[in-house]
């Protein structure tokens, strides 16, 4: 199975949802949409990455990663570890809601020849708007 290996990342203290640039394993990562931070960082004393305009490099302490499943909603909306999504199965057009907790360990709910429709609602870090 081949497929994107994408993250987004939830900053803790200023409560924002970003795009990961860049993600240095036990280090850190770049954040866009956060405010501009130094241009270029050096890493393990020996690499130098330069920080996208609009976004800044935060230690891994800084922010909680949300890695992308590789499933989409019927919006093509892509689904990340951290979503709240509803399903709603042919059968009996009951909506089930679920949160993607653990890539590793995907709601049953997500799949099947049934499943009418799967739409994120929300994350469980941002409230949802009614």
């Amino acid at each position: 199975m081949n497929r994107e290996v994408e993250f987004r990342a939830w900053h803790k203290e200023e409560k924002l949802m970003c795009n990961v640039t860049t993600l240095t394993i036990g280090e850190g990562a770049f954040l866009e949409g956060l405010k501009k931070g130094e241009d270029q960082v050096l890493i393990d004393s020996r690499a130098v990455i330069y920080a996208p305009d609009n976004g800044r490099y935060c230690p891994i302490s800084d922010f909680h990663l949300m890695q992308y499943t590789g499933l989409k909603d019927h919006k093509e909306n892509k689904i990340y570890e951290g979503d709240i999504v509803d399903c709603c199965r042919y059968e009996n057009n009951e909506i089930y809601t679920v949160e993607i907790i653990d890539l590793r360990k995907l709601p049953k709910e997500l799949f099947g020849s049934d499943l009418n429709w799967r739409e994120v609602v929300g994350n469980i870090y941002e409230p949802t708007k009614p």
